[in-house]
C-alpha cells in the first residue's frame, strides 16, 4: 500500500502519546548510513524558551541513545534521520533534523517533532504462528564484507508466510544482525521442518526489535524469499492437514 501523509496536529500528539507510555521501539535511519538502529522515544520536549502549550514547530522529540552503541557517534555526523516505528496496525514513518547528540552515555538524543506523518497500513498476508512449527529453523551463511570472513547461522522461525520468513536473532547471532543490510540478498537458505526442507534465496527485508511475549528484547530479521517457498506452500499445508 502508498504511503500517506497525516498532518493533523491533535492526531499526531496522540500517536506521540501513545507509543511513548507504551514504550515502542522505533528504527532510526541515519542519512549516509547503511545500519539500522534502535531507539525508543522518551518525551516530547519544549525548545528552549517555549512550553509544551506553544505551537508543534517549537517542540523536539528526546529518544533514547542508540542500538548498536556506535550508532551514538556517527549520527553526530550527519544532520538527519529517517524514523520508523509501528502503531496499532500502521507503520509510520518521518524525516527528522538532529538537534543535539552528545557523547555522554547518559544524554539523550533530540530531533525535531515533526509537522505531518507518513502512515502505511501494514501488510494483511496471513502469517502462520503455529503451536508445532512446520518451520523449525534456518540455516543460513553471511560473508561479513569488511572483515572478508564467512559464518554460518542457525536461528528459529518465528513466522512465515507466503513470501517470506521471520528469523529469531539471539545474543549469540548479533553480529549478524550488525553485518545484514536492507536490500542484501541471501543466495542460500536452508528451512528444517519436521516433514520438509527447502532450500531458497531471499532479500532482507527489514530489521525489527520485539517488543512483547517471550522473545521481547531480541530482534527478529524479515526475509522476503523467492519462488522457493511459494512453490513449497501447498505441499507444506497438506503435510499438516
Amino acid at each position: 500500500m502508498a504511503w500517506q501523509s497525516l498532518g493533523s496536529e491533535a492526531e499526531i500528539k496522540r500517536i506521540f502519546d501513545s507509543v511513548i507510555q507504551t514504550g515502542t521501539s522505533i528504527e532510526v535511519h541515519i542519512a549516509g548510513e547503511d545500519q539500522t538502529f534502535f531507539s525508543k522515544f522518551v518525551q516530547v520536549v519544549p525548545s528552549p524558551g517555549k512550553d509544551l502549550k506553544e505551537a508543534e514547530a517549537g517542540l523536539h522529540l528526546a529518544l533514547k541513545n542508540l542500538s548498536p552503541d556506535f550508532g551514538n557517534q556517527r549520527i553526530r555526523k550527519f544532520p538527519a534521520v529517517e524514523i520508523f516505528f509501528p502503531f496499532r496496525q500502521f507503520l509510520c514513518r518521518f524525516r527528522s533534523d538532529v538537534l543535539r547528540a552528545d557523547q555522554n552515555p547518559q544524554s539523550e538524543i533530540v530531533i525535531g517533532y515533526p509537522p505531518l506523518l507518513e502512515v502505511e497500513e501494514k501488510r494483511k498476508e496471513e502469517r502462520f504462528y503455529p503451536d508445532s512449527p512446520d518451520f523449525l529453523s534456518a540455516v543460513l551463511k553471511h560473508t561479513d564484507k569488511r572483515k572478508q570472513e564467512t559464518r554460518t547461522y542457525d536461528l528459529p522461525v518465528l513466522n512465515f508466510s507466503r513470501h517470506g520468513v521471520g528469523l529469531l536473532v539471539g545474543k549469540d547471532a548479533l553480529s549478524l544482525l550488525d553485518e545484514l543490510r536492507q536490500g542484501d540478498f541471501i543466495p542460500e537458505i536452508l528451512l528444517f521442518g519436521e516433514v520438509l526442507v527447502i532450500q531458497l534465496s531471499a532479500v532482507v527485508r527489514h530489521k525489527s526489535v520485539i517488543t512483547e511475549g517471550l522473545h521481547a528484547g531480541l530482534h527478529m530479521v524479515g526475509l522476503e524469499s523467492e519462488a522457493g517457498l511459494v512453490e513449497h506452500f501447498d505441499e507444506l499445508r497438506s503435510q499438516r492437514e
